[in-house]
């Protein structure tokens, strides 16, 4: 270190001018920085109460997506049981039409003996 020596002894950086305003400047940024604590806090507390209420939101989301499956499922199978009623009704019209089709042919057979 003969740089660094040299530096400490350099005449132009022992100037008292120097010196009180490189203190000055240190001083002055310790205080900006010291008046920005408040505002820092603040948003820090402001993002907290952001994170929050995030949560809150996803958990409602959470819940509502969950109460709406459940519901979809509900109607799924309402709308599965009313097919499968359809189908059976149709079955049994299908039954039923074809026995009133038979008895026809039957009655047709013996008015006209075919």
């Amino acid at each position: 270190t003969t740089t660094s020596t040299t530096l400490f002894m350099d005449p132009a950086l022992m100037d008292p001018t120097l010196i009180a305003a490189a203190a000055a400047g240190i001083a002055g940024s310790a205080a900006g920085w010291a008046s920005r604590s408040v505002e820092i806090t603040d948003l820090q507390s402001q993002s907290e109460t952001t994170n929050q209420q995030l949560l809150e939101i996803q958990s409602e989301l959470k819940a509502t997506k969950i109460e709406y499956q459940a519901k979809k499922g509900g109607y799924e199978e309402a709308l599965y049981e009313m097919d499968a009623e359809f189908e059976g009704q149709t079955d049994e019209i299908q039954k039923v039409y074809e026995q009133k089709l038979e008895d026809t042919r039957v009655e047709l057979r013996l008015d006209y003996k075919v």
